[in-house]
């Protein structure tokens, strides 16, 4: 997909893939971006952001994450999150991800959580303004506009675990 060139041609960007021999198993993207640009990265609260990121390094956003369902709840997506982080970390101080709120179990908030990340900011109704704009019906809440909220979680000093 376009999404998938964006990253093998970019500098800032960086993917990261599982294979058990040809078969493959799973990704996760990264963003590094600025002090002075992260605040871009959100969809709200962008002020807030800007003032809490003092790094002086890149940040790196955890964009995206998934497993085929054939290799799900088997530890692979952490072990695909350290590979990340073993990377990432001499470039940047900081990871951050976003997370659904959501009523069932989220896989991602307790992969991060399980991983030495922190919940450090709540974002309600997140998607409310961006799925009026890009006209959508969000998948967890299927209401428009997406009444949905957002958790941020941050691993400061990124080292595996």
């Amino acid at each position: 997909t376009i999404e998938i060139l964006n990253h093998l041609n970019s500098t800032d960007k960086f993917g990261f893939c599982l294979f058990d021999k040809q078969e493959f198993i799973g990704f996760l993207f990264l963003k590094a971006y600025s002090n002075n640009a992260i605040q871009n990265y959100f969809l709200t609260q962008k002020d807030w952001f800007k003032n809490y990121f003092k790094s002086t390094k890149p940040i790196a956003v955890i964009t995206q994450i998934a497993l085929t369902k054939k290799y799900r709840q088997q530890k692979l997506s952490t072990l695909l999150l350290h590979s990340s982080i073993e990377f990432i970390k001499s470039k940047c101080d900081t990871i951050i991800s976003i997370c659904w709120i959501k009523k069932e179990t989220n896989n991602m908030k307790f992969l991060l959580l399980n991983n030495g990340f922190k919940n450090i900011k709540t974002l309600p109704n997140y998607w409310l303004n961006d799925s009026i704009e890009k006209d959508y019906c969000c998948e967890v809440c299927g209401t428009p506009p997406c009444q949905c909220g957002a958790e941020v979680f941050e691993l400061k000093s990124p080292s595996i675990i």
